[in-house]
């Protein structure tokens, strides 16, 4: 890894649960309802027979009846903020595929949830992040129009409602024609990225608007590719470009972190690029980005980056999705999700490669 010349067995993981919920089941996003709830959910997709949620309160897991079910499809991905309808708590959760939005309230019931108001029958957003007291939307489906250069804002503490959706919303449109792709808030900030360029929104609490923008200087394809590859720590925020690892400091530095690694990056599916996930794993500093190998539609590869000491591993794990949750120790870890209705603790157990927790380490 890095500089260094010597040779590290990966670290293994564990299955969260000793029954798959389904042979075919390909996991889509997962959720932890932290001090709102003891719950966890996850979404499962199954070729030919559903999409849903699913309640990790058993094993397997017991599936949801959801207010609509979303598209089936491995990429798919879900995007889940923890925020309010303006009266009741809980868990808003969007598909890439800007499917009907589905709201999990803290009794585990689902829900359609209908964001509108004033002119706006239903804004159905790909991705979104909880910044200002309000559920800031992107990548939307406004009422049958795609537009995904927009960024839309709810009304204070109500992420369903936007009583103006002319003057709650702005435009990062560029001569590049390059759709929002992420949206992560950062200690005061949050960032807007885009493949080739990147925003920064701020509050204003005092303003005639809640927000500002500026843009950061960036570079071509230095951009983050998904939303659920980018992700934020303490005191940066990475994401996986097109050619490089990068983050984003506090002080607005940016820093490239694979520049040995741009062969192997370049090489990469770049069709299935845009699906990429990550994960972090806070108690052993490292971020995981699991990513499709030139040739593979699988996110079979894992780029492990220790972001204290710069060391880059590449492990083989096969990964469609991850999230955080608690321990019983109230100790965050990080749950992957793979291809055969498991999903795993990762980075705590002695075996462990691909999709499977009990064959050998491979690397």
């Amino acid at each position: 890894p890095g500089d260094r010349h010597d040779l590290m067995t990966a670290p293994g993981f564990t299955q969260r649960r000793s029954t798959a919920i389904n042979a075919a089941g390909i996991v889509t996003g997962g959720l932890d309802f932290g001090e709102l709830a003891s719950e966890e959910l996850l979404g499962v997709s199954i070729a030919g027979t559903s999409h849903r949620l699913y309640r990790n309160n058993a094993n397997p897991p017991g599936v949801l009846t959801m207010g609509t079910n979303f598209t089936i499809g491995q990429d798919n991905l879900l995007d889940s903020l923890l925020f309010t309808d303006g009266t009741n708590r809980g868990a808003i959760v969007l598909s890439r595929l800007r499917d009907t939005p589905q709201f999990v309230n803290t009794s585990v019931a689902v829900s359609n949830f209908t964001i509108a108001g004033t002119g706006l029958t239903a804004l159905k957003p790909a991705i979104g992040e909880v910044f200002g007291k309000r559920a800031v939307y992107a990548d939307v489906d406004r009422d049958g129009t795609i537009e995904d250069d927009f960024i839309y804002w709810s009304n204070l503490r109500d992420g369903n409602l936007i009583t103006d959706y002319l003057t709650q919303r702005e435009s990062v449109e560029t001569r590049d024609k390059d759709k929002i792709r992420a949206l992560r808030r950062f200690s005061e900030v949050c960032l807007v990225g885009k493949l080739h360029h990147l925003f920064l929104l701020a509050t204003l609490p005092f303003g005639s608007q809640p927000f500002a923008m500026r843009e950061v200087p960036l570079g071509h394809g230095k951009g983050p590719w998904s939303q659920q590859g980018t992700v934020a720590t303490e005191s940066e925020i990475f994401w996986m470009s097109p050619v490089n690892i990068t983050s984003l400091g506090t002080d607005g530095t940016l820093t490239d972190w694979a520049d040995h690694l741009r062969p192997t990056i370049t090489s990469l599916n770049q069709i299935k690029m845009p699906y990429c996930v990550a994960g972090h794993v806070p108690t052993e500093n490292l971020i995981l980005w699991s990513v499709p190998p030139g040739g593979v539609t699988n996110r079979t590869r894992t780029l492990a980056l220790n972001y204290k000491t710069g060391e880059i591993f590449l492990w083989t794990r096969t990964r469609n999705a991850y999230w955080n949750f608690f321990d019983s120790n109230e100790v965050l870890r990080l749950s992957g999700g793979g291809l055969t209705g498991f999903f795993y603790q990762e980075v705590n157990g002695t075996a462990g490669s691909a999709d499977a927790a009990t064959i050998a380490i491979d690397a």
